[in-house]
């Protein structure tokens, strides 16, 4: 009796792991050992990158880095030797979202590109620009935008009321990066549009500009849903809140990148283009919220 009990236990057991082995067979590649589900990866910021550091863990649902080397980790941002170390040195599966300049900074940088490559990590870029100049190191990546606040707290708010308002934010000392040399000249030329600048200051005293500099993201973000563009000229850019914050609100933005669904340009004849069309919407951006809405945030590790 023990002797037919013991060959039945080994039957159902052998039977149970054939049938487990089949499973395992059937999931694509990585997911028998967690390696590609939303709840297993780790963030780690670079320190350039550190103060959106927070909002990414809470938007992405993530925790922090906890030096184990074996864990699923999320590179975001990649600027400096310490993070190039990290990577190569970590044994676990590795993403890396690209920043916009650490992309730049690694232009000049062959011999790290080749370990990048080598390391074959999943990449993730925000734009066109950021995928094609990745292309020409040898990394492909995947153009996915990010957003690091709640979409839900960006409501349509656009209506098509007086006067016409554009805004825009930029860093001090580095104004014309962000087109505030543009606005003394857009204001000109545009005297019943009133533009307003924040982040930082450009001098301007004109009745059409308002200086708002530093002020609180949460006073920022309430001010915004009473305009109608927002306005980012910058050569080099991710995806910017500027451009997602007013596609979110049912505005039209402009950009000098091209973004699918919001209106570019490349000369400065092109720009006043654009916004003479933009001044005549009457109805909220419905499309390009509807489609932006639906790639945000789609990476990997989000649930």
């Amino acid at each position: 009796m023990k002797t037919n009990l013991m060959d039945i236990g080994f039957t159902i057991m052998k039977n149970f792991l054939k049938i487990i082995k089949s499973k395992l067979q059937k999931l694509p590649a990585g997911e028998e050992t967690g390696a590609f589900t939303e709840t297993s990866w780790l963030l780690r910021t670079s320190s350039s990158i550190y103060p959106f550091e927070a909002k990414a863990l809470k938007t992405w649902g993530l925790k922090n880095y906890n030096q184990d080397p074996n864990c699923n980790l999320v590179y975001f941002g990649m600027y400096h030797d310490g993070d190039y170390k990290s990577l190569f040195f970590h044994k676990g599966k590795t993403v890396i979202l690209w920043a916009g300049s650490d992309i730049l900074a690694l232009k000049d940088k062959p011999d790290i590109q080749k370990k990048i490559i080598e390391k074959k990590s999943i990449h993730y870029c925000e734009n066109n620009v950021e995928q094609k100049e990745l292309e020409e190191m040898g990394i492909k990546a995947e153009v996915v935008p990010s957003f690091l606040e709640d979409i839900n707290d960006f409501p349509i708010s656009f209506k098509p009321t007086k006067p016409f308002k554009i805004f825009l934010s930029g860093h001090p000392d580095r104004e014309n990066e962000y087109g505030f040399d543009l606005i003394g000249r857009l204001a000109d030329e545009f005297k019943d549009v009133e533009f307003h600048l924040y982040g930082a200051v450009g001098g301007l005293d004109k009745e059409n500009v308002v200086e708002h500099g530093l002020i609180d993201n949460n006073a920022f973000n309430e001010q915004i849903k009473g305009y109608h563009c927002g306005l980012r000229p910058n050569r080099h850019d991710g995806a910017s809140e500027i451009m997602v914050k007013s596609i979110l609100l049912g505005q039209y933005p402009i950009t000098y990148i091209d973004y699918p669904f919001v209106s570019s340009f490349k000369k400065y004849h092109e720009l006043k283009m654009q916004i003479k069309e933009t001044i005549k919407k009457k109805e909220p951006n419905y499309k390009a919220r509807e489609e932006w809405v639906k790639i945000l945030n789609k990476y990997i590790w989000v649930k």
